[in-house]
């Protein structure tokens, strides 16, 4: 894998974040009819930069921003667990296979247990081609969200 540079975003990584979205898992989303506003998660972006519960971080090489990784820490109601609930990890699809995913993937789990976290959960889309990178990572899969938009 190529070094790369991580760090916390910042206001003018949002647009290039948000393509980043675009390359790397609309092609996902639209294939398994998933929402996909754009708009709603920029709001959510711009919201929540700088916020200590929600980490959004980026992947740089060189100038180029490769992945991006957002999180939110908050207690398990069901368990004795803080959780870090991964809402989200983007790679570049020419970055996909380099090891830059799992780099990010440890940064994260560091940085979860640094904030007290016991446990990590999210959830992935059916048919994601993503799942088995996170079988690899050690995680299991348990449920599968349900949804319904009304």
């Amino acid at each position: 894998m190529s070094s790369f540079e991580h760090r916390l975003i910042t206001e003018a990584d949002i647009d290039p974040v948000l393509d980043l979205y675009r390359a790397a898992i609309l092609p996902t989303w639209l294939a398994s009819g998933r929402d996909h506003d754009f708009g709603r998660i920029e709001a959510n972006m711009r919201t929540r930069l700088g916020d200590p519960d929600y980490p959004m971080g980026v992947a740089l090489l060189g100038a180029q921003r490769v992945g991006y990784l957002a999180w939110e820490r908050h207690p398990d109601h069901t368990s004795h667990h803080t959780v870090a609930h991964l809402r989200m990890i983007l790679v570049h699809p020419d970055q996909q296979g380099t090891g830059l995913g799992q780099a990010m993937m440890e940064r994260f789990e560091t940085a979860a247990r640094a904030a007290g976290c016991t446990k990590v959960l999210f959830d992935v889309v059916v048919g994601s081609p993503a799942r088995r990178f996170y079988e690899q990572q050690g995680y299991h899969h348990w449920s599968d969200y349900l949804e319904k938009v009304l």
